[in-house]
């Protein structure tokens, strides 16, 4: 038997997906946005978009539709790539999702990142990077993500000399800073993070030895008068040291360098003096020999 009435109509793609509703779940497939395995299409839908591929076992992820799809980019608000088996990640495409709120990167095998798109980012709030193989990591790009509270950084293979904190000193609004179960056994300059009233945790290794390079006394006494709540129990065990401004100790340097080279000059004058003196001491005592007759010896 034949029907006369027409099939019923596919079942509509939900616009809604997990987390909750007020964010569209969006999948990243190569070159393909797509939602619950399907072609997305936003058209009707508005809202802020969620971008979850965590836990999937990816290798590898192509982020560039993102920067194909401004429609979408400018409305991704979180992606988390959290647990897959990424060795590298290219985050150019990030740059185009001005509301971008949270990134995480954690439990992957990344050995760098580079951060520069998310100094773009306006709104970045959270930065997940831990349970990774990272052995270098420049925060210089999150000076301009002036709007950031958290930054896990722990489980890596960071050391002492690759831990640069000064760029954090421009985000105002920094509550968390994690940094243990890393390489770090030495001094940690903790200095850039003492003017952040908002902090409020900095997790590192207990052997690690908190330092604070400042300008003077004048600093420290006002920095002391103002610690955030991560640093008042530790008060005591920071080890203060006094530097020179960069400006007056390049000055310095240079002068100490120029001073060297002077003395080195006068170094090499001085041998090729002596050389000279004893080239025309030699031709004497050749003249005087032929003056007094072969073979005498002249003392």
């Amino acid at each position: 038997l034949h029907s006369h009435f027409p099939p019923p109509p596919p079942t509509p793609i939900p616009a809604m997906c997990t987390p909750p509703p007020a964010a569209t779940t969006v999948t990243v497939t190569g070159l393909t946005l797509s939602l619950g395995g399907q072609p997305l299409i936003l058209a009707g839908t508005s809202g802020p978009v969620d971008i979850s591929l965590a836990s999937r076992s990816l290798a590898a992820v192509d982020l560039a539709p993102l920067a194909a799809n401004p429609d979408i980019a400018a409305r991704v608000v979180s992606l988390s790539l959290a647990a897959n088996g990424l060795g590298e990640v290219d985050l150019a495409p990030l740059a185009a999702c001005k509301g971008l709120v949270a990134l995480n990167l954690s439990g992957n095998g990344l050995r760098s990142v580079d951060l520069e798109p998310l100094g773009m980012l306006p709104k970045l709030e959270r930065v997940w990077l831990n349970g990774n193989q990272l052995e270098t990591v420049d925060l210089s790009p999150l000076a301009f993500a002036t709007k950031l509270t958290s930054l896990y950084l722990e489980g890596n293979n960071l050391n002492d000399a690759e831990v640069d904190l000064r760029p954090l000193k421009a985000c105002r609004s920094l509550k968390c800073v994690r940094l243990a179960r890393n390489r770090l056994a030495g001094a940690l300059d903790v200095a850039p993070l003492l003017g952040i009233p908002t902090l409020l945790t900095l997790d590192v290794n207990p052997g690690v030895q908190l330092v604070a390079r400042v300008a003077g006394d004048e600093e420290r006494t006002s920095l002391l008068a103002t610690l955030p709540a991560a640093f008042r129990r530790r008060a005591p065990l920071i080890r203060w040291m006094v530097v020179e401004d960069e400006g007056v100790e390049a000055v310095r340097e240079a002068a100490r360098k120029k001073a060297a080279m002077k003395k080195a000059e006068e170094r090499g004058g001085e041998a090729a003096t002596k050389v000279m003196l004893v080239g025309f001491e030699s031709q004497a005592r050749i003249a005087l020999t032929a003056l007094l007759g072969v073979g005498m010896e002249v003392s």
